[in-house]
């Protein structure tokens, strides 16, 4: 559970956590993480694998809160206000204060590694590969040239995506 006093002049984060219906609460706050926070979000696949809306970005435990890593990879640190995965397509959904809202494709391989923390030990390690989808290019219905008129956010890459990690860095 995530608590926000921030308006009352108190910009401590305050994140709890409970395993007995609420007899007892624990702090899941770490030495990393800073300022107020919005949102958690646990996987609902990985109970282990948590996401957590600071004022200041995206954090991500692996080890159900007993650490926190600060996601650096295309979002911002920005408020982030809210956050679910989506459960079809595995997806993480990020909505920011100001910045846009934000997709984060694809979380299974962060589940495997909540999973088998041991993964990073490893050279070299390729990820479940999830099923490739077919793209055929087709002409749209309705407006054929829409310029500034609708917007359209970026898609992901076609194709089979692979996911790798290679010794201390990943793809």
């Amino acid at each position: 559970m995530v608590f926000d006093d921030h308006r009352r002049g108190n910009d401590r984060p305050y994140l709890v956590k409970t395993t007995d219906y609420g007899r007892s609460w624990r702090s899941l706050v770490t030495q990393d993480v800073e300022y107020f926070l919005h949102a958690l979000e646990q996987d609902p696949v990985n109970p282990n694998l948590l996401y957590l809306g600071s004022e200041f970005g995206l954090y991500v435990s692996l080890d159900g809160g007993e650490r926190w890593r600060l996601w650096r990879h295309g979002v911002p640190r920005a408020p982030v206000r809210a956050l679910v995965v989506h459960p079809r397509d595995h997806d993480l959904v990020i909505g920011t204060h100001g910045r846009s809202a934000y997709i984060l494709d694809d979380v299974r391989p962060l589940r495997a590694l909540a999973a088998s923390p041991g993964l990073l030990n490893e050279n070299l390690h390729l990820f479940e590969i999830p099923a490739a989808i077919q793209h055929r290019v087709a002409q749209v219905g309705g407006i054929r040239f829409t310029a500034d008129g609708i917007f359209h956010g970026g898609n992901r890459p076609f194709g089979a995506l692979l996911t790798y990690y290679v010794g201390g860095s990943s793809g």
